[in-house]
């Protein structure tokens, strides 16, 4: 979940590359399709981790149709 500014955070990943979605509105389990997934890849956010690393992000909302 998020706090009331919608900020969250994420513990114990593994370093790389992730792709990073804020859905405004989205039915709850819809983002583990993987063919949703595919169509809408390009509106995600790439971000990198390196070990030990504090990463902290800006995330455009993502609405659908």
């Amino acid at each position: 979940g998020t706090d009331n500014q919608g900020r969250f955070q994420l513990q114990g990943l593994r370093p790389g590359d992730y792709r990073v979605f804020a859905w405004e509105n989205i039915e709850n389990g819809t983002w583990i399709d993987s063919t949703f997934l595919r169509l809408n890849e390009e509106r995600g956010t790439t971000i990198h981790i390196d070990e030990g690393q504090v990463q902290a992000a800006t995330l455009p909302i993502i609405s659908l149709p």
